[in-house]
């Protein structure tokens, strides 16, 4: 796939972006000498091992052993295929594609994402329009500004069963295309009809603020439905995207602290009001793909409910997400059954703050809910047990676990008339079934670096840092002689672009750029042993290599001489021993 773009443009686009750029936008770096760490995103940790090399232009985690390129970051954050992640950077760029995947999956994308776009606009012409009315008055009793309806871009769905479809096809935008991107649907004749009608339309974008999807509220008080989101579609995944989480994460990585809310007019009243590090999700609980991404932003997350509702809303399985991926979360409740929009409206920011900054941990708020529940019946004070221990053994880190349990276990037993050292041997039961469950399901794997044979990782890693180098290992190295494919495969590249007088990283990335093997260039360029002597190095690496070349013909050379003496053939025996005595005494020089 990556053969169809020259590789040429491939250069050009990598020479053009600045991959430290490119993950800012995405999740904060902090500068660490002369590169830049932080949290990695694609496995749970908490201390950073993600770094990012500008003179490199790659990325590589020290603890998954994720790397490559700006295009290989691209199609790991945005689940995109190599094609679009490289049209993805050139339109960055202002770089002209002029050729793309073979199977069409780029130029699909890229309609899709052009029909939502266009369908936004639709939407957005359709609420400042006479026939919008409706929808402006709804959203001005919820006191919604005409400037915060513009900052996310609402819209209006006109009641015709057909608005949009006959928008799209005036254009000419066939009907497959607007189904493909979930905004009409097929009926029994062979026919469309929009799937959003008269309905406010909140537009959903994704992380590079292109349209992905809409959630719609509608305006008819006799309709059961009250939210409708677009289907899953190549690109709206509902699981794992947040609203606002365009407009908000700057102030996110500002403050530390992400605000999590239930509704799209929660998350636009907090804006309105300034408190602009608030999201929220598309309808469905808080999961693991969520907090994964808030964490790249922020350690502290505080999720914001009703009173009357918390204790239903705040579910073990989403607090649990939290403690597994070490993400700090507190939950803050707001008095009155009011939701965030309302009591934003009623009472104003001021309040609202206080609120947020009476939020309290999950364990210190599990506590208060066990407190509501004294003399309850000895099976509801057992499952209040069981649910706030199960958080307890979620905790990854053994000492922080030990300190929590004590912390909370004498209260608990207290509120709940258990004896403590009941509550203790009901966590050890619990901490063991967990153990032996996970040893079963998750077995052990080895880091990426560890599956590479030493001694030719080692060579590549100091000849792709000291590209001078690279003859040395030529005369003694060749492709065949390396015994992992990924490593022959990047000595292949680079001994092309060596022989062409043109071997720098940057041209190597391009032609390496499938993921695994970008992957792969992107640990051999992150030299960790710390010593500068490459030569040095090199020249170790040479004589352990002779040494095994050695040793194997050794090996190779006693074995047919036995084979020889057996069979009783005394001229080839003879000269077998010649052999073996010769590679003996090579051997001795390479040692001595």
């Amino acid at each position: 796939m990556a053969g169809l773009i020259p590789e040429g443009t491939i250069t050009r686009i990598l020479e053009s972006t600045d991959i430290v750029d490119l993950i800012s936008r995405y999740f904060p770096l902090k500068r660490a000498g002369q590169g830049f760490l932080a949290l990695c995103p694609f496995h749970n940790e908490k201390t950073p091992s993600f770094h990012v090399s500008p003179q490199r232009q790659n990325y590589h985690c020290f603890g998954c052993g994720k790397g490559g390129n700006a295009i290989g970051f691209l199609m790991e954050m945005e689940k995109v295929p190599f094609p679009e992640a490289v049209e993805l950077l050139a339109e960055r760029c202002g770089i002209r594609l002029e050729h793309t995947a073979a199977d069409g999956s780029s130029e699909r994308r890229k309609a899709l994402f052009d029909i939502m776009r266009a369908a936004q606009r639709h939407f957005e012409r359709n609420l400042a329009s006479d026939a919008g009315m409706t929808a402006r008055d709804y959203l001005a009793r919820r006191g919604i500004s005409a400037d915060s309806a513009a900052l996310f871009h609402l819209g209006y769905a006109m009641p015709a069963w057909d608005d949009l479809l006959r928008k799209a096809q005036a254009t000419n935008t066939p009907a497959a295309n607007l189904e493909a991107a979930g905004l009409i649907i097929s009926n029994n004749k062979n026919g469309h009809y929009d799937r959003f009608r008269n309905r406010l339309v909140f537009p959903i974008f994704n992380g590079q603020d292109k349209v992905v999807g809409f959630g719609a509220r509608t305006l008819d008080p006799d309709e059961p439905v009250k939210y409708v989101n677009s289907p899953e579609t190549a690109l709206f995944t509902k699981g794992k995207l947040l609203y606002g989480l365009n407009l908000a994460k700057n102030e996110i990585i500002r403050t530390g602290k992400a605000v999590v809310v239930e509704g799209y007019t929660d998350v636009i009243m907090a804006h309105q009001h300034g408190i602009t590090n608030v999201v929220a999700t598309l309808g469905t609980a808080l999961g693991r793909e969520h907090v994964r991404q808030l964490r790249r932003y922020a350690q502290l997350c505080t999720l914001v409910y009703d009173g009357d509702a918390a204790g239903q809303k705040a579910s073990d399985a989403s607090l649990q997400v939290f403690i597994e991926e070490e993400m700090d979360v507190e939950v803050a409740t707001l008095p009155g059954g009011k939701d965030p929009c309302e009591y934003l409206v009623d009472y104003g920011p001021d309040a609202f703050r206080k609120c947020l900054d009476a939020a309290c941990g999950i364990f210190d708020f599990r506590l208060r809910e066990a407190q509501g529940i004294e003399n309850a019946d000895p099976k509801k004070a057992a499952a209040m047990i069981d649910s706030v221990l199960a958080l307890i053994m979620r905790i990854p880190n053994p000492v922080e676990r030990r300190i929590r349990f004590d912390r909370v276990a004498l209260l608990l037993g207290h509120r709940l008339q258990a004896e403590e050292s009941s509550v203790r041997r009901r966590l050890v039961e619990m901490l063991r079934s967990g153990q032996a469950s996970r040893a079963r399901k998750e077995p052990a794997e080895q880091p990426p670096s560890a599956q590479l044979p030493p001694i030719e990782r080692e060579m590549l890693t100091v000849c792709l840092q000291q590209t001078e180098l690279f003859p040395l290992l030529l005369k003694e190295f060749g492709g065949d002689d390396f015994t992992h494919s990924g490593l022959r495969a990047v000595f292949e590249a680079a001994r092309e672009l060596h022989e062409a007088g043109d071997l720098q990283p940057a041209r190597l990335s391009a032609r390496l750029a499938e993921p695994a093997l970008a992957s792969l260039l992107a640990l051999l360029l992150s030299d960790t042993d710390g010593s500068l002597d490459y030569p040095g190095r090199l020249e170790g690496c040479l004589q352990n290599a002779r040494r095994q070349k050695v040793k194997k013909q050794i090996s190779e050379t006693k074995a047919r001489m036995l084979i020889a003496e057996r069979e009783g053939d005394e001229e080839n025996s003879k000269r077998l021993k010649q052999e073996y005595t010769g590679l003996i005494n090579i051997r001795g020089g390479i040692d001595g």
